[in-house]
């Protein structure tokens, strides 16, 4: 469906070369679209499973907020970066809990401490890691030379 071995970063950067190249962009355009559209549903249906019934106050704005504060954190160019940044906003909320639980301030603050941690990791990592938690390393390894 999508091959991952370059033809969607050729595409991404340059259509016209990629065509050149004998790459089609319209079907890596294509399949791109179709593979998003498979995993949103799937998310779609373990939501619904998951939580017995559709809302459209299931995934509030806060949510939302998060899943792209995740993306950025990751880096949008690498699958690993988000995963990454998932795991790390999964454990963090976890970590958070179990420290504030017998603190005076957990019962009040802890939602708003662990949002101000959040902000402070999100501006520091955007400030100093551009490309994400595993962009630089991704772009160590390949290099950062691109089809132009």
């Amino acid at each position: 469906l999508v091959r991952t071995d370059g033809r969607t970063r050729a595409v991404r950067t340059n259509e016209d070369f990629a065509a050149l190249l004998g790459i089609s962009p319209f079907r890596v355009k294509a399949g791109c679209f179709l593979l998003a559209a498979a995993l949103t549903s799937v998310a779609g249906v373990l939501a619904t499973v998951y939580g017995r019934a559709t809302d459209p106050n299931q995934i509030a704005l806060d949510k939302n907020l998060v899943l792209f504060a995740t993306l950025l954190f990751g880096g949008l160019n690498t699958i690993s970066g988000a995963a990454l940044a998932a795991l790390l906003f999964t454990l963090v909320p976890i970590m958070f809990e179990s420290l504030l639980v017998g603190s005076p301030y957990g019962a009040f603050y802890g939602a708003e401490i662990r949002q101000l941690v959040f902000g402070i990791l999100l501006l520091a990592v955007i400030r100093q890691l551009p490309r994400g938690l595993s962009g630089e390393a991704v772009l160590r390894s390949i290099g950062d030379n691109e089809l132009i």
